[in-house]
């Protein structure tokens, strides 16, 4: 599939009726698909693989599902990694039931002596640092490959005008050194 390293990716306003299938974009944290026309979320097991795997964050704000008795409920239970939707985070009562399983494997890697590479954010403060920090790195990234693409793109510009100079250098010795060539060009000129 196409985009493979996607990280961010904006649908916003964009008049869509249903939440795309996007669970081929397996890097994306970003999902941004507020102002749209999603009327109801599918609350099914094939709805829930529709999703990108790594999504943390998730805006559906401003469209008619958010409005849903059990809007909340649903997407976090087809999302499982989510942190952030519709720009508040995710906690209190909707992490209960998650937060009781860290617990539960916190106290298993406590027994077992192994630890966790990656902490969760404890606060709202955290939460928005971690974003800013994973931003910065995408950007960071991104700057870096396009200095390589301009710098192969700078390289091949130079290659190609050495290249055409050579060209032109012995088209023109071509002509000058074929007999008859020299006669019709100043018949030309005159």
């Amino acid at each position: 599939h196409c985009l493979p390293h996607l990280r961010f990716l904006t649908l916003s306003a964009n008049k869509l009726r249903a939440v795309p299938a996007l669970a081929f974009l397996r890097r994306l944290t970003l999902l941004d698909l507020s102002l749209n026309e999603i009327a109801t979320l599918d609350a099914s097991a094939a709805a829930a693989s529709a999703w990108p795997p790594a999504v943390t964050i998730l805006d559906l704000s401003g469209n008619p599902c958010t409005a849903q008795a059990d809007y909340r409920q649903t997407v976090l239970a087809q999302v499982p990694g989510l942190k952030v939707l519709d720009g508040k985070a995710v906690n209190g009562e909707e992490e209960d039931d998650d937060d009781e399983k860290e617990e539960a494997a916190d106290e298993n890697k406590a027994a077992t002596g192994s630890s966790s590479s990656q902490t969760r954010p404890s606060t709202a403060a955290d939460l928005q640092q971690q974003i800013v920090q994973q931003t910065q790195e995408f950007l960071d990234e991104v700057h870096t490959r396009t200095l390589g693409i301009r710098q192969a793109c700078s390289a091949r510009r130079s290659e190609a005008d050495l290249e055409h100079r050579q060209r032109s250098s012995d088209l023109q010795r071509i002509l000058l050194h074929t007999p008859g060539l020299q006669e019709k060009r100043q018949q030309l000129r005159a």
